[in-house]
């Protein structure tokens, strides 16, 4: 499993891993502002900001410069557009 610069594994790795079980994700838009208030995605067709959650459970951590920073039941990664 290869790690990102945050040392986090990619949605891909992640996913990969036995028993993840980790959604399908496409992250469709990602909005990056030095303005917290002002970052967002649009992930599987849904708006979220930073501490926002979709219905299946994956919650948004942080909305980065290159990604955004999900986790899932525990297991952080990275997903990139």
């Amino acid at each position: 499993m290869r790690a990102t610069e945050s040392g986090l594994p990619t949605y891909q790795d992640a996913a990969a891993v036995p028993g993840a079980n980790l959604p399908s994700l496409e992250l469709e838009f990602h909005a990056y502002s030095a303005n917290p208030d002002q970052r967002f995605v649009f992930l599987n067709k849904t708006t979220l900001h930073e501490g926002d959650s979709l219905p299946q459970g994956v919650h948004v951590d942080a909305i980065t410069p290159d990604g955004v920073i999900l986790s899932y039941h525990g297991t952080r990664f990275v997903l990139r557009q």
